[in-house]
């Protein structure tokens, strides 16, 4: 925001760029266990039940991946 506020349009894109990863990957697959699955292991996929769904440990790993990301 405060990138674009000040007029810097190339670095508020870019970030806005890097933002809109994270979401792809957090619903790449139906249903908030990849949510839950990056919010630190509350919920390790697959160990879910109905009428959540499961999903692969790699889906995840991808989230927390791209997340890390973020966070550097």
């Amino acid at each position: 925001m405060d990138a674009w506020r000040d007029g810097d349009v190339a670095e508020a894109r870019c970030l806005g760029h890097a933002l809109a990863r994270l979401p792809a990957a957090l619903f790449c697959e139906p249903g908030p266990t990849v949510i839950k699955g990056v919010q630190r292991g509350l919920i390790p996929p697959p160990d879910v039940r109905l009428p959540l769904l499961s999903v692969g440990k790699a889906t995840v790993a991808d989230a927390l991946e791209r997340l890390s990301r973020l966070e550097e």
